[in-house]
């Protein structure tokens, strides 16, 4: 395992926000790493494009889901409470747009997301979170404002104190230089949305699994 320490701007006295990057080359090898450190505070977000459905170009537009990544998904979801794993991608969901439905062909992509989660007999709903706009973490996204909601609202429900980790699951790419920006901007809007609607405080290690296939 290749583990990048990264020190962020948020690694202040007035910043409770920690960051740290690792690249592995295996879905199922992650899966491990993030089951053998998370406790029942911690959150997961799973990037689904070459993450989960492998790191050909072809699975951009057919995805294909191996029965290793399948069943290590499936060991991810039964590690954490409902709700505390969330899909998280870039894909702009069903609209009316050449683009995604025809050359990214979103709809069958989403259609196999939704085929697996009922098929792995998950208690749940998984969350699912679209055009989060992970490369321009500087432009205000209504999906990222709703994940950042979502996570507020388990840590109230469930009464999560002190320090809580969120681990990130996502591929490789040159585009994706900034990918930290986007996760420590959640980190901080969490806690601002914390200190100022429920005016509590907590810490929050950012773990970063970047596979590299």
């Amino acid at each position: 395992m290749e583990m990048i320490p990264e020190k962020t701007e948020s690694d202040s006295k007035e910043q409770d926000v920690t960051y740290e990057s690792f690249e592995l080359n295996s879905f199922s090898e992650i899966v491990k790493e993030i089951l053998d450190s998370k406790d029942s505070s911690s959150f997961c977000f799973v990037d689904w494009d070459q993450t989960v459905t492998g790191g050909g170009l072809e699975n951009i537009r057919n995805p294909e889901i191996s029965l290793e990544v399948k069943d290590s998904l499936r060991d991810l979801l039964g590690g954490f409470p409902v709700g505390n794993v969330c899909i998280t991608t870039d894909r702009a969901g069903i609209a009316p747009s050449v683009l995604e439905n025809v050359v990214f062909n979103t709809k069958e992509v989403l259609d196999a997301l939704a085929e697996f989660l009922e098929e792995s007999d998950y208690p749940g709903t998984v969350p699912i979170f679209l055009a989060l706009k992970k490369q321009l973490p500087g432009l205000m996204s209504n999906q990222r404002e709703d994940l950042v909601k979502h996570v507020v609202e388990q840590i109230v429900s469930k009464n999560i104190q002190g320090n809580m980790k969120i681990f990130m699951i996502e591929n490789f790419s040159s585009l994706g230089l900034s990918r930290r920006k986007f996760l420590e901007k959640v980190g901080k809007e969490v806690k601002e949305k914390l200190n100022r609607e429920y005016d509590r405080d907590l810490g929050i290690d950012i773990k970063d699994y970047i596979l590299k296939h």
